[in-house]
């Protein structure tokens, strides 16, 4: 019995300094990531995963303008006072990343997976969510103003209080999402699916 129990034992240390190796690693390719982010604002296919991405001062917002991180992994990345205008998300993991005082101001997440992210109050004029998914995000409070979310799976997405104004809502899935006093003025509604969206005190076009 003692022969097992340490067998046991051994194989569990063995796998503990295999995780940290790994961790560190992990950890190390990580932060030569941000550099590469920050310095060149290039990080295509880069794994940026639980990463925190944030701007060193309070008053100022960390220029990322035009940066590139299509198809990059950023599940669970922490955007702090960002300025992401014009950045480029498409075919991005972001599943569950959250967005915090940051610009996203035609922003590029064409085909991007968004599922669980934190876009709330977030500046998104004009940005492009074509195929995105974004299943369960939050965007309550955000501007969305002629946003592109043609074919975008909004499937019990938080949308309250959101400005939708003159957006593109073509072929969107918005099934059990949360509309209540968002503002949907002027947007293109064609072939979009509102099945059991809570729409109370939503502001549309009434003809």
């Amino acid at each position: 019995m003692l022969k097992i129990t340490g067998i046991r034992l051994l194989l569990a240390l063995h796998l503990f300094t295999v995780s940290l190796v790994w961790a560190e690693e992990g950890a190390e390719e990580i932060q030569e990531n941000l550099t590469k982010l920050v310095e060149d604002k290039n990080c295509s296919e880069c794994n940026l995963q639980g990463a925190k991405i944030k701007s060193p001062t309070k008053d100022e917002l960390l220029d990322l303008t035009e940066a590139d991180l299509s198809s990059a992994n950023l599940e669970k990345a922490k955007f702090i006072r960002a300025d992401l205008k014009t950045a480029n998300f498409s075919e991005a993991n972001l599943k569950g990343a959250k967005f915090l005082k940051s610009d996203l101001q035609e922003a590029n997440f064409e085909n991007a997976d968004l599922s669980g992210a934190e876009l709330n109050k977030a500046l998104l004029k004009t940005a492009n969510f074509t195929g995105a998914k974004l299943i369960g995000a939050d965007l309550s409070d955000a501007d969305l103003t002629e946003a592109n979310l043609e074919n975008a799976d909004l499937t019990g997405a938080k949308l309250n209080f959101a400005v939708l104004k003159g957006a593109t809502l073509t072929n969107a899935n918005l099934t059990n999402a949360i509309l209540s006093n968002a503002d949907i003025r002027g947007a293109t509604l064609d072939g979009a699916n509102f099945k059991d969206a809570d729409k109370s005190g939503l502001l549309y076009d009434k003809e």
